[in-house]
């Protein structure tokens, strides 16, 4: 049995008793997070899915739901009302027969997470602790469903299920140095992937990844915490321009313990941004990416020849953007995206055929690939329109495609094991998610798992104004999605001042026609207070294709700059805005292109709000930063003239500045040089430290913390 995880996050929002949305209702009182149903792992025969449930007394039990009735079973795993399990997460075995439970997960980077793992016997009734020597790293059944592997201390490691022995596979993972079946800092954050390692699929071999950080330079962080000293934490992050580790890919031949080394990248500067199994037992799939990110080669591997085959090879004339995306069928045939037409959609490429098929054509961008089962594809795309997300399925064989979702808004979707059911969580400007099963075959909804009506009734019944979908031209004519959301009792003979919230990181957007997080509840108390809030997607964001995301290719932040310009200069001349209260706020990239339009934007801006910036594109990290800009020794314009710290004389208007110091993703340095710049021309500003933070600065009561204060400062300067 495969997991499908879902995590469904509704949002409940206001009490029938408060006439507005409050920060501390939002932030403090957490009142309006709805946590509905999660860690949900379908049965193989679809007829039933199962959860983890720990009862007030410390009795931890596994529920089985049948799909069609509701009616639950419960099965027992452990009582101690002292020291009750609290499961975090859940995997079957293919063969059902045992269960990984995850417990006490800690948080290393953005998607690496180390934990303690126990393993339930369903027939037995017995549970055994797998990580007796300690936490570990992405644990994985073997196909067969007789071992289990996991890294720990930057080593590989199996552990068998029957003898419950542990074995350690590689021996020279060291911190900071050798990292055996795990990515480094880099990969993780921006390829998107922790588990640098694969089963073959009939369990004889694990192939992995090695990465050599050596030559990696460190960046070095204090952790203040309750110590009378600072504690140094040190991690290897390569800069733009700067060595990254150098890759090897591995494989073990399991009944000897062999290792052999089936590619060497020591001598080149390239990546291994993925490596999956194929149903063919001796040939594993990786690909490698230039350092450029403008040639990517899916590449097969021979475990007992070692020979090479490239599989498919793509070029760009910008870069190469990797998603999760690459599935292989029971013939070995391969169903991977591409943008080579333009727009991003769906290919075929059959084991004896040097060209791939595509497979879904047009003006529109598939978004995600849900999954394949027998031969339909399901996925989600912007056929309905580039801020609305519907689900597809597409036969394979008639080559028809369906619509499964008619709801205007966002879909998202799991597909259940063996394809009998969609979970689909679907949400709109004026819908609060819901979440449905549908029939993956006529997208009828079989039953609702998660109803959020009743929150919405409440919601009308408060100070709640939707988002209203606009559009804006560019100077280049290019049409730009955006919202905007206006005060309670809206007068359009009055002038409000106006808060303009931007992202705008290519590929992304916020106008999306969906529910939204905690940030559309802080609108919502923003437009009670009398602002009007807007959100424009400038060029460079997602939904438009690859020439419309691909425009800021080499000059990052230039044209997105002169669009949130362009729309606060538009935004002054209607009559309901004060053209001299106009505000702009982000966070990361959005709070990056905050700080450029304070600086570029001629004083059209009277305040800004940077959360943790990128000032200085110098300071970013190598794939992100090259992946738009290339190399800093070939594109020295690129990335000084659209890089705030350059510009710091320029700023006008009231700024804001906050970042964590424990940001190990965009560093607390940009936020020190970019002040140090400022003050060195003697310009005013304002700025806020969250010690021992991360970029998401959040734990406690910080998050409360930081709204208020964004919310003061907003009251004062706009």
């Amino acid at each position: 049995m495969r997991a499908l995880i879902l995590l469904i996050a509704g949002f409940q929002f206001v009490s029938v008793f408060s006439q507005s949305i409050s920060i501390e209702d939002i932030w403090a009182n957490y009142r309006y997070y709805d946590r509905g149903a999660d860690n949900y792992v379908w049965a193989n025969n679809d007829s039933s899915y199962a959860y983890i449930d720990l009862s007030e007394d410390g009795t931890t039990s596994l529920i089985t739901v049948d799909v069609l009735t509701s009616e639950k079973t419960a099965t027992f795993i452990h009582h101690d009302s002292i020291t009750p399990i609290e499961i975090t997460n859940m995997v079957f075995s293919s063969n059902e027969k045992n269960i990984l439970l995850e417990t006490e997960p800690e948080l290393l980077y953005r998607r690496s997470t180390k934990a303690h793992y126990l393993l339930f016997h369903i027939t037995e009734g017995s549970l055994d602790t797998v990580t007796i020597n300690g936490k570990v790293f992405n644990p994985s059944f073997s196909p067969n469903s007789k071992h289990l592997a996991y890294t720990r201390n930057n080593n590989l490691f199996i552990y068998s299920i029957s003898t419950k022995k542990e074995t350690q596979l590689t021996f020279d993972g060291e911190w900071n140095n050798i990292i055996n079946g795990r990515t480094d800092w880099v990969y993780e954050e921006e390829f998107e992937f922790t588990k640098a390692y694969c089963w073959s699929s009939d369990s004889k071999h694990l192939t992995f990844l090695k990465f050599d950080e050596a030559a990696v330079k460190e960046y070095n962080m204090q952790l203040w915490g309750d110590s009378l000293y600072p504690k140094n934490y040190s991690f290897k992050y390569p800069k733009a321009g700067e060595d990254n580790s150098k890759i090897t890919v591995q494989t073990i031949e399991l009944a000897t313990g062999t290792i052999n080394t089936l590619v060497d990248e020591t001598n080149a500067d390239n990546y291994i941004p993925r490596i999956q199994a194929t149903n063919n037992p001796h040939l594993v799939s990786i690909h490698r990416l230039n350092r450029l990110q403008n040639q990517l080669e899916i590449l097969h591997i021979n475990l007992l020849t070692k020979e090479i085959t490239t599989a498919y090879k793509e070029t760009s004339a910008t870069y190469i953007e990797l998603h999760n995306d690459v599935i292989y069928l029971k013939d070995n045939s391969l169903v991977f995206t591409s943008e080579e037409s333009g727009f991003r959609h769906l290919y075929l490429l059959q084991p004896t055929a040097t060209e791939p098929i595509q497979l879904t054509l047009g003006n529109w961008e598939l978004d995600e690939l849900i999954g394949i089962k027998n031969h339909f594809v399901y996925y989600t795309s912007t056929q309905k329109g580039e801020t609305e997300r519907a689900i597809y399925q597409l036969d394979l064989l008639s080559h028809k495609t369906i619509c499964l979702t008619p709801e205007q808004g966002v879909h998202s979707g799991i597909l259940s094991d063996n394809g009998k059911y969609i979970i689909d969580t679907h949400s709109s400007f004026k819908q609060p998610q819901n979440v449905y099963l549908r029939n993956s075959t006529t997208g009828e909804v079989v039953k609702t798992l998660v109803d959020n009506s009743p929150i919405l009734e409440q919601l009308k019944k408060q100070r709640i104004t939707f988002p209203e979908h606009i559009t804006f031209e560019a100077k280049d004519k290019q049409l730009l999605n955006g919202y905007i959301i206006k005060p309670y009792n809206f007068k359009k003979n009055k002038k409000y001042p106006v808060l303009l919230y931007v992202y705008g990181g290519p590929g992304y957007q916020t106008t999306l026609n969906e529910w939204g997080s905690f940030n559309y509840l802080w609108f919502q108390h923003l437009a009670n207070l009398g602002y009007i809030v807007v959100s424009v997607d400038p060029r460079g964001t997602g939904g438009k294709g690859a020439d419309f995301k691909k425009q800021t290719y080499g000059e990052l932040g230039k044209k997105e700059c002169e669009d949130l310009i362009a729309v606060a200069q538009f935004l002054g001349t209607q009559k309901y805005c004060d053209k001299t209260r106009i505000g702009i706020w982000g966070w990361s990239f959005g709070a990056y292109l905050t700080s450029l339009c304070l600086t570029k934007g001629n004083g059209i801006f009277k305040c800004g709000i940077a959360v943790a910036p990128v000032t200085n594109w110098r300071f970013y990290d190598s794939i992100y930063t090259e992946r738009f800009l290339g190399l800093p020794k070939d594109n020295t314009a690129g990335y000084d003239e659209n890089s705030p710290i350059y510009h710091a004389e320029k700023l006008r208007g009231s700024y804001l500045i906050i970042h964590g110091t424990a940001d190990d993703n965009v560093h607390f340095q940009n936020a020190l040089q970019f002040e140090s710049a400022l003050i060195n021309k003697a310009i005013p500003f304002e700025s806020f430290t969250y010690p021992d933070k991360n970029h998401g600065i959040y734990g406690g009561a910080t998050r409360y913390h930081l709204y208020n204060m964004m919310t003061t400062f907003l009251q004062k300067n706009l």
